[in-house]
């Protein structure tokens, strides 16, 4: 399997949907959430206007009703809407804002894991974005049986995989729930690494 690929790494987690649009989602509908979300960022974009009003979350009119997340899921559940696909990469017009705030795109995710950890990996997918003009970004779930809400899964693990194939470049970060020190090298794993935790 090439490693620079996007193909790579989605085929390895279930998923009953696949949601086009400028983010990519397999849904899974058993755990009311996304096995996995990717996109393309382009130096084009990222930080090109940095809309700074927000949009308000949103069911997935795409899914059934009974599979689809909505604000009462979340409502003093203690975790933060955790987004996969985040707002910073695509605050450069409202449509593609509209994208991320969609509830497919989104995860339960304790506060500081949110703010600390996962916010540095989506820093670095930017910066790498502008330093070599493009990246793809894959991010994958694996959930817990834990729950909140009308039964939304709780993720165990999750993934971030950066790629630029035409300068051969991957890195690939993994957390726990439970992860809240910010930085990098802590969290970054091997591709054998992935390929082996995924096809167990």
């Amino acid at each position: 399997m090439n490693k620079y690929s996007v193909v790579t790494y989605y085929k390895l987690l279930p998923y009953n949907e696949y949601l086009k649009s400028i983010i990519k989602i397999g849904f899974n509908n058993n755990a009311k959430g996304p096995s996995f979300v990717w996109y393309r960022l382009s130096k084009n974009t990222v930080n090109k206007k940095n809309i700074v009003k927000r949009h308000d979350f949103k069911e997935d009119v795409r899914l059934e009703n009974r599979f689809r997340v909505t604000d009462d899921d979340y409502r003093k559940s203690g975790f933060d809407r955790g987004h996969l696909a985040s707002d910073a990469s695509f605050d450069y017009s409202d449509t593609a804002l509209d994208d991320v705030y969609i509830y497919s795109n989104i995860v339960p995710q304790k506060h500081k894991l949110n703010a600390y950890v996962w916010g540095g990996f989506e820093k670095y997918a930017r910066y790498i974005t502008l330093k070599l003009k493009y990246a793809y970004v894959v991010n994958l779930v694996v959930y817990s049986n834990d729950t909140i809400g009308a039964n939304v899964k709780v993720p165990k693990v999750m993934y971030k995989v950066i790629i630029n194939n035409k300068n051969k470049f991957l890195r690939i970060f993994k957390v726990k729930e439970t992860d809240t020190k910010k930085g990098l090298k802590r969290y970054e794993i091997s591709y054998d690494k992935l390929m082996s935790e995924l096809k167990k």
